[in-house]
């Protein structure tokens, strides 16, 4: 068995286990519905601004749009393996605070079944949770004062195999089956006036669901550039849930533990719609534009101080090579990238809408005699609001992606 297929097996077998204990963010809205969204897409496109719904899969595996797997080449089988770093300051108006977070953040195949469908199949976070918010509280009887502090952990994983047909020489259809999993935790720890927690109240829920969404591309050969125009879609989706609740009290003893039915709270995944604009011209100059409209003020959250808002999220990014990626010359035969995103967020706290935006760089480094690329990503940018004690995030991240391409399928002739 060749090394590559064994990694394959350790990677597949390996990474679940990682992925459920993944932190990819420390961010105290992610104490919100499902937890923090993490964006899709490979090193190529985290490099570009996130754009990817018009462009193929050739280089690299593009799961923003699954129409994109029949770009993949006849002879090759592509596999992906992802890591994502994040340094984080977030600010108030009196304090500030700097967390590092980081994990593996996805794997993924592909391949070209026959010369009119591509395959890929996939494992990745959907979301992930992680804050820890502290708060000064009176009783209603007697006015004491309590700490009370929420520590919240998990994240919900996605499984995927994706399907591209090639309906027409210029048009290719895609959809994405997906299986999400994962458990979002909360610990609520209470302590009357000193540094002992006199109470724990441990929450788990546990999530899971089908998930499906669509993809289209329309590929036109221009005298200068070849053009790719793409639209992607998903329903509005309920997961299935189950939540258990464990009390501890000051020394650790369990006082009751069972299913919460009481508190259980319900989760969905929006409508998700979006278009998106590639040109390209001889392999070595890309230009690119997403935008992506998800319906969240279709879901409600249990919380009465915030409501959701349709989030709109506008890419623009550009690749270039000097020569090509089959120059075979160090530099010129890199691939140099650069983006930027917009995305007005779905929550609304205090009548203020939580955006982001950021600028992000890249490098694609080809390796292995140019069947592979060492991908690079860099990203900074700024999340929240410091309005009404509210809290903002300045964000530093670094995605390294391996992109290997193997020719598994060359039919060998001997004279």
């Amino acid at each position: 068995m060749k090394f590559n297929n064994i990694l394959i097996l350790i990677i597949m077998v390996v990474l679940p286990e990682l992925l459920i204990s993944q932190n990819l963010t420390s961010s105290p809205y992610s104490v919100f519905g499902v937890g923090e969204i993490v964006s899709k897409g490979s090193g190529m496109n985290q490099g570009m601004g996130g754009v990817g719904i018009g462009m193929k899969s050739v280089n690299s595996l593009n799961n923003l749009n699954p129409a994109s797997y029949s770009g993949i080449d006849s002879l090759y089988f592509i596999y992906e393996l992802s890591v994502l770093g994040e340094f984080s300051e977030f600010s108030t108006t009196n304090n500030s605070q700097k967390q590092f977070d980081g994990n593996l953040s996805g794997f993924a195949l592909g391949f070209q079944a026959k010369n009119w469908w591509g395959v890929s199949i996939g494992l990745m976070p959907f979301s992930s949770v992680g804050y820890n918010i502290s708060t000064v509280n009176e009783m209603e009887k007697d006015n004491s004062v309590y700490n009370d502090t929420y520590i919240g952990t998990g994240g919900i994983n996605q499984i995927y195999m994706g399907n591209s047909f090639k309906v027409h020489k210029n048009v290719s259809l895609g959809l994405n089956v997906s299986y999400l999993f994962g458990t979002l935790e909360e610990d609520e720890q209470i302590s009357f006036g000193n540094d002992i927690i006199d109470y724990s109240l441990n929450s788990i829920n546990y999530v899971n669901g089908l998930y499906v969404d669509y993809g289209l591309q329309y590929y036109i050969e221009g005298k200068k550039f070849n053009y790719t125009l793409g639209a992607i879609y998903g329903h509005k989706r309920n997961l299935n849930s189950s939540s258990d609740r464990i009390i501890y009290d000051v020394d650790g003893l369990e006082l009751y533990s069972g299913e919460d039915l009481e508190n259980s709270e319900s989760y969905s995944i929006p409508e998700k719609m979006g278009i998106g604009f590639s040109a390209t011209k001889n392999n070595k100059l890309t230009v690119a534009f997403d935008y992506t409209l998800n319906k969240w003020s279709d879901i409600e959250f249990q919380n009465s101080e915030m409501e959701t808002k349709d989030s709109h999220k506008f890419a623009l990014g550009l690749e270039y090579s000097p020569k090509g990626r089959n120059s075979g010359k160090a530099f010129t035969g890199w691939y140099y990238r650069i983006g930027a995103y917009y995305n007005s967020s779905y929550l609304s706290i205090y009548n203020n809408q939580l955006n982001s935006k950021a600028l992000t760089f890249g490098l694609g480094i080809p390796v292995k005699r140019n069947l592979s690329m060492f991908n690079v990503a860099f990203q900074v940018g700024n999340y929240g609001t410091l309005n009404d004690g509210l809290i903002e995030e300045r964000f530093y991240n670094i995605s390294v992606n391996f992109s290997l391409q193997d020719i598994w399928f060359m039919k060998r002739k001997f004279e």
